[in-house]
């Protein structure tokens, strides 16, 4: 049982893991969209100068 118990307990440690990864991920693609977002309006608003 305790056997069990502790694969259990591995199986939930490593998706946490891998659902903590995806989050890192997640959040440099939007930090890295919102960069863009401000080159783009800033080309554009020097663009129109």
């Amino acid at each position: 049982m305790a056997a069990q118990l502790r694969m259990a307990l591995l199986a939930s440690e490593s998706d946490r893991g891998a659902q903590q990864e995806a989050v890192r991920d997640r959040d440099a693609i939007i930090e890295a969209l919102r960069r863009e977002i401000v080159r783009l309006e800033e080309g554009r608003s020097n663009h129109e100068r």
